[in-house]
């Protein structure tokens, strides 16, 4: 079977960290296809595209912990491969369908050799609606509020993991850390990601909040700083720099956190 832009964007995703940001890219262009029916009539190769006020059902399977997940498709050749009788199927476009099942687990390419799995918080990133459970902003630290500075009691690894997996492609950041601080005015206690990079972070806080779903702790923030070892006066940079390990370094291996398989 003969592979589309998609579906090959997928499979480099699953097995180089490099690929994964073009396949959100292609996959935000790209129409997608779900075993469902809509009250739209299809043309004579039985395709159906919803337009705008058209209704739709749309099938989901449960797993064995009862968990319920929505199925969709690279193309129609994967959509077959995973049923086994005849069904019927919508064509649409990805971000169309992000927006009609936000809040929904979902999986893509169920049964086919390559594949992922979204969870709610990974959608609302992607089409931008960013979920308010995820905690996740950005801050600049100001010099001159007083912090107690640290590190976490426990250490949050699915989140670095996501982080260490998203950050190669961001050629510019050479080193991350986590600290925790505390703030005189609430405190509140509140994890920091430092960022060494040689320009400014804000592209990568974005790349970076969206891989983060579901990793973040319970009932905490993560802010952001960038970290420039020229300058140890600066903000917690002497902190990270002096006292701490960095959790990504350029060239460094770490297993990523990404529900892909291959």
């Amino acid at each position: 079977m003969d592979e589309n832009k998609l579906e090959i964007a997928l499979r480099e995703a699953a097995t180089d960290e490099s690929a994964r940001a073009e396949f959100y890219q292609e996959l935000m262009r790209s129409e997608i296809f779900i075993i469902g029916s809509t009250n739209q009539t299809g043309d004579e190769d039985g395709y159906v595209t919803v337009k705008e006020g058209g209704s739709m059902n749309i099938a989901s399977f449960q797993r064995d912990n009862g968990e319920e997940l929505i199925p969709f498709f690279t193309s129609l050749p994967a959509l077959q491969k995973a049923i086994n009788a005849e069904q019927s199927f919508v064509a649409m476009q990805a971000e169309a369908f992000f927006e009609m099942t936000l809040g929904a687990q979902l999986v893509l390419n169920l049964g086919s050799d390559y594949g992922k799995e979204f969870t709610p918080h990974e959608v609302s990133m992607i089409i931008g609606k960013p979920d308010p459970a995820l905690n996740v902003r950005r801050e600049t630290v100001q010099e001159e509020t007083k912090i107690m500075i640290g590190q976490p009691a426990e250490v949050p690894n699915a989140m670095l993991s996501a982080i260490a997996g998203e950050l190669p492609n961001f050629p510019q950041i050479s080193r991350a850390w986590l600290a925790q601080i505390v703030r005189d005015a609430d405190g509140t206690p509140n994890l920091v990601v430092g960022l060494e990079s040689t320009s400014d972070i804000g592209e990568v806080v974005g790349g970076i909040s969206r891989v983060m779903e579901g990793t973040v702790p319970k009932d905490r923030h993560v802010d952001f700083m960038q970290v420039d070892p020229s300058k140890p006066s600066a903000g917690l940079s002497d902190y990270f720099t002096r006292n701490v390990e960095p959790f990504y370094r350029v060239g460094a291996k770490r297993k990523p956190f990404w529900k892909f398989w291959a």
